[in-house]
């Protein structure tokens, strides 16, 4: 009898932590995709958290650090809106990754900007010849 009330504990506690964990997974959970694969399945990326790839453009900055540019990629573009600090490296035509919310109306709200380092702070190559 009292094996049975530790087997129904056992069972219910490690029922409550497969939960916790697949609760905490799914709202973890963030999608890495490109422009066009965003415009391809704008649908299925709604209301979910998105690190979308491209290439910034047309960046303005607007009043309050508010900033709308651009992301394109693979012939498809899309409107981004990010309000705080961008990256030194933050320019037109730098290659950025967005992370934030589609909104329904197609155009997009980021709540981080990572820019690609320019390729002057890349590490060159030296070739040796042996003699």
């Amino acid at each position: 009898m009292k094996q049975k009330k530790y087997l129904i504990g056992f069972l219910i506690i490690a029922g409550a932590l497969i939960y916790l964990l697949l609760t905490t997974f799914r709202s973890s959970l963030q999608y890495y995709v490109t422009a066009s694969e965003l415009k391809a399945r704008t649908s299925f990326y709604q209301d979910k958290i998105v690190k979308v790839a491209g290439r910034a453009s047309g960046i303005k900055k607007q009043e309050g650090g508010t900033y709308e540019f651009l992301v394109e990629e693979g012939g498809a573009s899309f409107s981004v809106f990010y309000k705080g600090m961008t990256p030194d490296t933050f320019r037109e035509g730098s290659d950025v990754v967005v992370t934030g919310q589609l909104n329904p109306d197609g155009s997009f709200t980021a709540t981080e900007i990572l820019a690609k380092c320019a390729s002057k702070y890349e590490a060159k190559l030296k070739y040796q010849r042996n003699p």
